[in-house]
């Protein structure tokens, strides 16, 4: 599980990139060293990156109307969840709340360590209402030694709705649909997989699922896109995690892999036919 990472304007040179780490001051060598870090960037625009695990979000200065001012401080460090149940079971997981696996577990344990011998710290936290998200942020906190850092959970961080896709294997998924269809489904912008019906054997635990009862009835999904699933995050983005960064907080997120993609396309500004290789 490797971890993208941003680092504050003080701390790192003027340069694109720390492709080379003697660019970088002596203390912080063996820490972009580590293979849990996958590069380091300080570029005057928002710069994101998925590895299908991790987002980091810092230095902003952006065009679009909502970054009026520079924050010359680390703003946002964002990761997906470790490997779930269902992931080792290479199920569709989407909005089960599944728990964490033993690999999941040591996962956000090196994404903790990661951040302290970064010497990160963290004013505020967001994640999504799904518990392999919170198990996760749980671990991260308790590693950099901020188990009572205030966090804010919302349903718009969750994963994405697979539909008529959740709980299968993906492989009996491809040999059902055709590995065409199924890929098209996972890795298009606007390719939706078939809706999840009533009588769907996961229906009733993704809509009686107490932790969602808060969700409008118009807004609870029954499958969506990478682009239904970005409207959300990015609403999200904008309307809670931008003012507290605007507020020089140091934010860190815990999601998932889809909503961090979406994100990530948007804060990039990346065409629909490039995030298919995303």
């Amino acid at each position: 599980m490797k971890n993208l990472f941003y680092l504050e304007d003080s701390l790192i040179p003027k340069t694109d990139s720390l492709d080379s780490v003697d660019k970088a001051p002596s203390d912080f060598q063996p820490f972009l060293q580590s293979p849990d870090v996958l590069k380091v960037v300080n570029l005057p625009t928002i710069r994101g990156q998925v590895n299908g695990l991790s987002l980091v979000v810092s230095n902003l200065e952006r065009t679009r109307t909502e970054w009026t001012s520079r924050c010359n401080i680390l703003s946002c460090s964002a990761h997906s969840h470790g490997e779930s149940e269902w992931n080792l079971k290479n199920l569709f997981c989407g909005w089960v709340d599944v728990d964490l696996s033993a690999k999941g577990r040591e996962e956000a344990v090196t994404s903790g360590q990661a951040l302290k011998q970064a010497g990160l710290k963290f004013d505020l936290a967001f994640t999504s209402l799904l518990k392999r998200a919170h198990q996760t942020l749980d671990i991260v906190l308790r590693e950099i030694g901020q188990t009572d850092l205030p966090v804010v959970k919302s349903w718009r961080l969750n994963e994405r709705h697979y539909g008529g896709l959740t709980g299968l294997n993906k492989a009996d998924a491809a040999a059902k649909y055709g590995d065409k269809q199924v890929q098209i489904w996972r890795r298009s912008y606007n390719v939706p997989p078939p809706v999840m019906e009533e009588d769907h054997p996961m229906n009733n635990v993704i809509v009686n699922n107490p932790k969602f009862s808060m969700i409008r009835k118009e807004d609870f999904p029954r499958v969506e896109s990478l682009e239904t699933t970005q409207r959300r995050v990015v609403a999200f983005w904008t309307e809670e995690i931008v003012p507290r960064i605007k507020e020089r907080k140091r934010v860190l997120v815990v999601a998932h892999g889809t909503s961090l993609r979406g994100l990530v396309k948007y804060l990039e500004g990346m065409a629909n036919i490039v995030v298919v290789m995303f």
